[in-house]
């Protein structure tokens, strides 16, 4: 199944409404929020480069 390329404007609204509602939610300290988000970065970037790699394998079809 090929996805469609989502804008990063998508992960980047997506994330901070996440990183908004995990504070609210659970009022964790900056520290712990720090790390939370910065998971968050990392997996958006590991879907990024999966997206490419998928595209790049599909133009290549």
């Amino acid at each position: 199944m090929i996805h469609p390329a989502i804008p990063p404007t998508t992960y980047a609204h997506l994330l901070k409404r996440s990183v908004i509602q995990a504070k609210h939610l659970f009022k964790f300290p900056p520290a712990i929020a720090k790390k939370i988000i910065y998971i968050c970065l990392a997996s958006k970037q590991m879907m990024q480069n999966q997206l490419q790699r998928c595209l790049k394998t599909n133009t290549q079809l």
